[in-house]
């Protein structure tokens, strides 16, 4: 018994093509939202929080939320200003689903969370000082229906 050539222009290979390509397509576009999400979220922590720590955060009040982006860009060139950041760290990190926190052993990826609360805390230096200090701050992050949005707290920082 002898197969058929499959010819790249021939109908066979036509008609088998098609369908494993649209199957591939379809298959290969499909991920899941709340993983989308959660890349996001991530992207957006490690960009807002690069720039914090570097002085830059006045390149960033596209991730800032709406309601406290006017304050944010008002009073950021004064926290960069009197503060030196020489060390950071995560602490610890909660999700919340409607006001309610996400159990420890929830996978971010497979749930719709709405927002996020991020403990850091800082060794810094702040002007006129030159006395190193560490200071605890929580950061939250809220999901809008455009994405994630950081408001930050600068009096933490100012005070």
């Amino acid at each position: 018994m002898t197969f058929p050539k499959l010819s790249p222009r021939g109908p066979l290979f036509r008609a088998l093509m098609l369908p494993a390509a649209i199957g591939f397509f379809l298959f290969g576009c499909a991920t899941n939202p709340f993983e989308k999400s959660q890349e996001e979220l991530d992207n957006k922590i490690k960009i807002f929080n690069s720039r914090f720590d570097t002085k830059s955060s006045h390149l960033v009040p596209f991730l800032v939320h709406e309601s406290v982006r006017e304050n944010f860009i008002q009073n950021i060139r004064e926290v960069e200003s009197r503060i030196t950041i020489l060390e950071s760290n995560v602490l610890n990190m909660v999700f919340y689903k409607k006001g309610i926190p996400a159990p420890k052993d929830t996978d971010p990826d497979a749930a719709d969370f709405d927002e996020l609360t991020i403990t850091i805390t800082y060794q810094i230096s702040i002007l006129p000082s030159n006395r190193l200090i560490t200071k605890t701050h929580e950061q939250k992050w809220i999901k809008e229906p455009t994405g994630w949005y950081v408001i930050p707290n600068l009096q933490d920082f100012l005070s």
